[in-house]
């Protein structure tokens, strides 16, 4: 009888070590399994308001990718206005001849696509290679009259308007893909 009491111990101490061991697990022992968590690959792009304090050398060099600019470097600031459509992926619902004439406006104060604003916007700018686009969307950068090797895009967070996203095709041309199709947006 008295073996019994003993097994029973034995069989509890070692369930409760290996809970104790189970538990002590999401701790993580290992320093560079911690020190790599938080720390974004090298795709990933940084959510920022344009700052008009920091001068573009801060800001991450002229490279800029997945960095913020100073407010005033950002040539896609501004007024705009929908002069139509250029391309569509394969997958879309087709133009929307009611955006042509649409006006948008981007500031750090405030983003805006006809009737629907966001005040003070978080854009997050990346740039996308070519072969990236192609991957993402089907298509060539030249489709939508892009002959470089790579584009910037710049994604405007929480954005309550139809599209939050649009490519900087140069300073006076944003594309914005709205359904599938992507709309020339110039300078008002």
């Amino acid at each position: 009888m008295n073996k019994k009491p003993t097994a029973l111990s034995v069989l509890l101490l070692g369930a409760s070590i290996a809970l104790a061991a189970c538990s002590s697990g999401s701790n993580d022992s290992d320093p560079s399994a911690k020190a790599d968590a938080g720390v974004p690959s090298p795709q990933a792009s940084a959510s920022v308001q344009p700052s008009p304090t920091a001068s573009p050398t801060e800001a991450g060099g002229a490279d800029n990718t997945g960095s913020e600019q100073e407010a005033g470097a950002s040539s896609w600031l501004g007024e705009w206005k929908v002069t139509g459509d250029v391309a569509s992926t394969p997958v879309s619902t087709g133009p929307d001849e009611a955006l042509k004439g649409q006006q948008a406006s981007f500031s750090k104060e405030s983003a805006r696509f006809g009737d629907a604003e966001t005040a003070n916007p978080v854009y997050e700018e990346k740039t996308l290679t070519a072969e990236q686009f192609t991957q993402d969307y089907r298509m060539q950068l030249s489709d939508i009259g892009i002959d470089a090797g790579e584009v910037q895009t710049v994604e405007i967070k929480d954005f309550a308007g139809p599209s939050g996203m649009f490519f900087v095709k140069d300073d006076s041309t944003l594309l914005m893909l709205l359904d599938g199709v992507f709309y020339e947006l110039v300078r008002a």
